[in-house]
């Protein structure tokens, strides 16, 4: 009777907080979205977005992050599954007997917990701890790396616009020049070498014009792709104001302390810690595996015992060293690739700062020479009026200058990509996460 009751319980126990299997079918019918939701506007459908939002949007629906995401409830998990407690180990034995004199059955009982498990499990729970601050922190630098992407590649997109146009208005003036050009040949007024230079001239922009009408459309497609959208959404970008150069000094000052504001730089630091952890566990793993518990029993002749069981492991043969040194190497080049990383990246940094000084030299040159020649176009519209010049002296004038004005762009445009850049591998913009406690959490979607 004892021992049914025995079996009952420790049945009624193991069922007592199991989990119970749902199916959860793969949609192979998912698609990207067709259009913006209605709350993710800034104002309404036909209000443009600026950088900023254009990059929530992109932590918020890049079907890629929220993937990655997924990482984070694995982690999760397994830091639950370390921190669980060891079940211990419950036997029961029954003999009936067969002959002789005995007048009872036999039973045995027993109890034990596993003692090196408890050992080791502190360990355990710091390497998972480490893990999941480490995963976490990989998100994070994700979502950074996400919506600096679609921040760039919203801009590179409003630059080509922007470009279009003058290409396009370019192009239209050579193809009017080259109209004229052909009834001056017919009537003899020029030659045909002069009506082949403007013909190449209205081919040279048509082929500009096409390039970056293709530019467009190949920005407009990875951005929407970006967002989670089909390629043919085009999404409404407010084109930024001049953006201001970061300051260097800001920069440098970070770089010491780059470790702890960085992402990647932490999610390094957290899986060497997860490591470190694992090197502790490795040593502690040289402890003999043993097994402390109680027993019960009962002979055929009705004599009860009971007494205390010990089981251990002899450490003869194998004391843990091989595995002490496994995890003590993958330490040693987690710790080099970390300092490489570091390396990098401060090299890195200060290569971006004087990219970007000399850049922004260049612009300011070319904006004082466009300024000064963009004053020079209202005149030689009026002297083309006044027929003080001929029609082909105007477009090569405005031709020109709108070249220069797409120069200009282009130039601006990379040194806003620089600036997003240098703000994305310094860590501008997030707080100090010295601690690894594995609840980082990301400043772009902390209000979503």
């Amino acid at each position: 009777m004892l021992s049914r009751l025995a079996l009952v319980v420790a049945a009624a126990l193991a069922l007592a907080g199991c989990a119970t299997y749902q199916p959860k079918p793969l949609d192979i019918q998912a698609g990207p979205a067709h259009a913006l939701a209605w709350a993710s506007r800034p104002a309404g459908p036909s209000q443009p977005f600026s950088l900023e939002q254009i990059g929530q949007l992109a932590v918020q629906s890049n079907p890629d992050l929220i993937a990655a995401r997924a990482e984070h409830g694995i982690a999760a998990a397994q830091l639950e599954s370390a921190a669980a407690l060891p079940n211990p180990v419950l036997s029961v034995s029954y003999a009936g007997v067969l002959s002789g004199a005995g007048a009872l059955p036999a039973i045995a009982l027993g109890l034990g917990q596993d003692i090196k498990a408890l050992i080791i499990r502190p360990a355990k729970v710091g390497a998972a701890k480490a893990q999941l601050a480490q995963v976490d922190a990989g998100i994070l630098w994700q979502e950074w790396q996400v919506s600096a992407k679609a921040e760039l590649t919203a801009l590179e997109l409003a630059a080509a616009s922007r470009q279009l146009v003058l290409a396009s208005e370019t192009s239209r003036l050579w193809d009017e020049q080259l109209a004229r050009s052909r009834v001056a040949m017919e009537q003899g007024d020029i030659s045909m070498t002069s009506f082949v230079k403007d013909s190449q001239r209205s081919a040279d922009a048509r082929q500009q014009t096409a390039l970056l009408t293709t530019l467009r459309l190949t920005k407009q497609q990875d951005l929407a792709g970006l967002l989670g959208l089909a390629s043919e959404v085009e999404i409404p970008i407010a084109y930024p104001s001049p953006i201001a150069t970061t300051d260097a000094t800001l920069v440098t000052g970070r770089l010491e302390d780059i470790a702890a504001y960085r992402p990647d730089l932490i999610a390094l630091r957290a899986g060497y810690e997860s490591q470190e952890q694992k090197v502790r566990q490795s040593v502690l793993a040289q402890f003999p595996a043993m097994t402390v518990g109680g027993n019960y029993g009962r002979d055929t002749g009705n004599v009860k015992t009971a007494g205390v069981d010990v089981s251990m492991e002899l450490p003869i043969f194998n004391h843990n060293q091989a595995g002490i040194s496994i995890e003590q190497a993958t330490r040693a080049k987690l710790a080099a690739e970390f300092r490489a990383r570091l390396i990098f990246a401060k090299n890195e940094l200060m290569s971006l700062i004087a990219q970007q000084g000399l850049a922004e030299k260049q612009r300011v040159q070319k904006a004082k020479q466009f300024a000064a020649d963009s004053a020079l176009v209202p005149r030689l519209r009026a002297a083309l009026a006044r027929h003080d010049i001929d029609a082909l002296t105007y477009v090569e004038a405005v031709a020109a200058q709108n070249g220069k004005e797409q120069e200009l762009i282009a130039l601006e445009s990379s040194i806003a990509a620089q600036n997003l850049a240098i703000q994305t591998l310094s860590g501008l913009g997030m707080p100090h996460m010295d601690g690894l406690d594995g609840t980082t959490q990301s400043p772009i979607g902390a209000d979503q």
